[in-house]
């Protein structure tokens, strides 16, 4: 297997026959030579994904492009940095420009007086950031700006070093298409998590830098060691790869090295307490025993009433209190919800006196260095988690979650989710119907390269809750499903971002905005099926696209993006794009609307027979959860709890019986499969007209044989 190392490979793709970088006297927002490489780094591992070459041809040691591929908080940005700096390559990073459009890299290029020395091949050039790209412009501006760099290879085949490409995965899905579009094929590499051997390392190399000392403790290493086994154990029942997760490992860290300790003994004494069982490792409560040795500061303050060192300054007041100063408001009085009301006036002193002159918050192990914003995006998330349930904070976080649109953050879903956990004992948890977005957005930044995530709202009429499921698919490992059941109220608003792909929401009572306002373009990236009371569209500028993944089964809507709607509101006359071969249908009083009228759908006919409808309605919900995973080679499946909690709803048990018996459903050890021929040929029912609700003769004949 070819490593694509930074020494094996970066370096000779890369750099100059004279080791020598041209530099320009001007700079522009965003270039950068980077002169300095960072002590702490070590190189996570990069492989070539799949899905995209179907020929085998594409070759990362001949393309002109590559694109590198992570999912969110993996590190993509600070290896584009080590890369740029041991290649002698120059970093324009996208974050720190202006928008993207036509002559973005070309003009940049010229105005630092490179363009012709790239053309030569004197400039090995890096280019990270661009989900941060995608999302400050339109996709027609993202298109002029991939132009731009295939007109740069184009116009310098022949000397021109590989342009490299960072971001997260589904800017590079966006990217690779638009590429393709352009006849130009380039390998996607894959920055993959640490494994056991590297995430040990690297979080003893953090642990030495956070104590700032030359040599590494034994007993951190122990530790370390000691969490991470645990770690990996409890994450083997979720299939994750948080063990893997350079800021999980910097919080580990963190959990076992403070700077202010001068012998091992709190290290000796966290491997005992772990090993007996008395601390659970898992990433909540990983957070939770670094805000418990924070607590321990109270121990050296000189307080009358010595049981104030357990009262005060516990792990839930640190996080109000820091969650109040990142979010901000007046309305939350934390001395009155934290404070004892018998506290003496001179322990009060001693303790508001300690938080303010100490810095305790401001040097917080969950802030950076100036106090202002969380220290990496695990501890953001379990900032952003609990200050979304806080009334005084809940609409500035929420807003601030969607503002972050392709950046979501990967820990706020699993943070959010043990909250609910510990907090409601339930097997189907309640949640606020508008969290269900970013809680969606969350679980796709896991994303490795060709995973699938798919979001089904679902609602029985029957019933007074909507049934939400929240699932995550990775194809790295056989069986790596993660699946989420909640509840939340029938005529909830359920909010999304400005992408919105792979969902199904079939929710009669309910209303659906996506978008977050006009100079945002909305981007439907099939499949998509949306089905709710009413429908809001922010934007003005709409995309509907086919989806760049390749793993998906040959099935007949997986193209097919579908809204229906009572009611719909917008403000604005929307420019429709259709990219590639898309299938749009529209129902309702938007079909009336331009441009939406050319793709109205037929009204499907209701049967006068009640119970031919019911059971119709039962076989669209057992049918609907289907959906393609890689990892399955295009198979149709789902796992053995999400039908069965369909089996013995009015009559779906007796559709589901008959699924099985005809074999259009079958059970393979915890999954069942579902045979898309055999249910056209059985039941006349194409996927196509399961979501839409278009019956046929053969589709009633076989729901009365269901009744009978």
């Amino acid at each position: 297997m070819q490593e694509f190392t930074i020494e094996r490979f970066w370096i000779r793709r890369l750099s100059v026959a004279d080791g020598k970088i041209s530099r320009s006297s001007k700079e522009r927002p965003g270039w950068e030579y980077v002169d300095h490489g960072l002590d702490t780094f070590l190189e996570a591992p990069l492989k070539l994904a799949s899905g995209y070459d179907s020929n085998n041809v594409l070759d990362p040691e001949q393309s002109n492009v590559i694109l590198v591929s992570a999912p969110g908080a993996v590190g993509k940005s600070t290896l584009a940095r080590q890369i740029a700096f041991e290649a002698k390559a120059v970093l324009f990073d996208l974050a720190k420009a202006g928008c993207v459009g036509d002559n973005t890299i070309s003009g940049g290029l010229f105005k630092m007086k490179l363009a012709e020395k790239f053309q030569q091949g004197h400039v090995p050039l890096i280019i990270d950031g661009l989900d941060e790209a995608r999302m400050k412009v339109s996709q027609d501006s993202f298109k002029d700006f991939i132009q731009d760099i295939v007109d740069l290879i184009n116009d310098s085949q022949q000397n021109c070093r590989p342009i490299i490409l960072f971001g997260r995965t589904s800017a590079v899905d966006e990217t690779w298409f638009w590429l393709s579009e352009f006849r130009i094929t380039a390998p996607v590499l894959e920055i993959g998590y640490y494994d056991e051997e590297q995430a040990t390392k690297f979080a003893k190399i953090q642990a030495k830098s956070i104590r700032q000392e030359d040599n590494e403790r034994e007993p951190d290493g122990r530790a370390i060691k000691l969490i991470l086994s645990k770690l990996r154990d409890h994450l083997l029942r979720n299939n994750d790869n948080f063990s893997g997760y350079a800021p999980v490992l910097m919080a580990v860290a963190k959990q076992v090295a403070d700077p202010k300790d001068s012998d091992d003994k709190n290290t000796a004494r966290l491997i005992v307490d772990i090993e007996s069982g008395r601390q659970e490792i898992t990433l909540p409560s990983i957070t939770d025993a670094i805000l418990s040795r924070e607590q321990k500061k109270l121990d050296s303050l000189p307080f009358r009433d010595r049981t104030l060192c357990e009262k005060l300054y516990t792990p839930e007041e640190q996080v109000d209190r820091l969650i109040s100063r990142i979010y901000g408001s007046q309305d939350v009085d934390i001395e009155t919800n934290y404070l004892p009301c018998n506290l003496s006036e001179h322990d009060k002193n001693i303790y508001l006196n300690a938080l303010e002159n100490n810095n305790w918050l401001t040097e917080h192990p969950f802030l950076d260095g100036m106090g202002v914003k969380p220290s990496s995006e695990v501890f953001d998330g379990l900032l952003a988690s609990k200050a979304l349930t806080i009334e005084p904070f809940a609409a500035k976080a929420l807003q601030r979650e969607f503002d972050r649109d392709m950046k979501a953050n990967p820990f706020l879903a699993e943070f959010y989710i043990s909250r609910l956990e510990k907090e409601q004992e339930l097997d189907s948890h309640l949640i606020r119907p508008s969290h269900v977005g970013i809680l969606y957005a969350s679980l796709r930044a896991r994303l490795l390269q060709g995973g699938t995530t798919h979001l089904l709202i679902d609602m029985d009429e029957d019933e007074s809750k909507l049934s939400v499921e929240i699932e995550i698919s990775i194809n790295n490992k056989q069986d790596n499903e993660q699946y989420f059941s909640f509840l939340t109220e029938c005529d909830g608003h359920f909010q999304f971002g400005s992408q919105i792909e792979n969902v199904r929401i079939d929710a009669p009572k309910a209303e659906v905005t996506v978008g977050c306002g006009r100079n945002q373009e909305a981007v439907f990236i099939a499949p998509v099926s949306i089905g709710v009371e009413k429908f809001n569209l922010k934007p003005d500028s709409i995309a509907v696209m086919e989806s760049s993944r390749r793993q998906s089964a040959d099935i007949d809507d997986n193209k097919l993006v579908y809204l229906e709607s009572r009611e719909f509101d917008s403000k604005y006359n929307h420019r429709l794009k259709l990219r590639g071969c898309p299938q749009l249908e529209i129902r309702g009083p938007m079909s009336k609307i331009y441009p939406w009228t050319e793709y109205t759908g037929k009204v499907s006919p209701s049967y006068s027979d009640d119970q031919i409808n019911e059971a119709f309605n039962r076989l669209r919900k057992i049918l609907l959860l289907f959906r393609a995973h890689a990892h399955s080679r295009g198979r149709l499946s789902k796992c053995v709890e999400a039908i069965n909690k369909r089996r013995t709803r009015g009559l779906g048990g007796k559709v589901l019986e008959k699924l099985l018996y005809k074999r259009i459903l079958y059970y393979e050890e915890r999954k069942v499969f579902l045979d898309p021929n055999l249910l056209i040929k059985e039941t006349g029912l194409h996927f196509h007209s399961v979501r839409t609700g278009e019956l046929c003769e053969a589709t009633e004949s076989f729901l009365r044989q269901v009744i009978e």
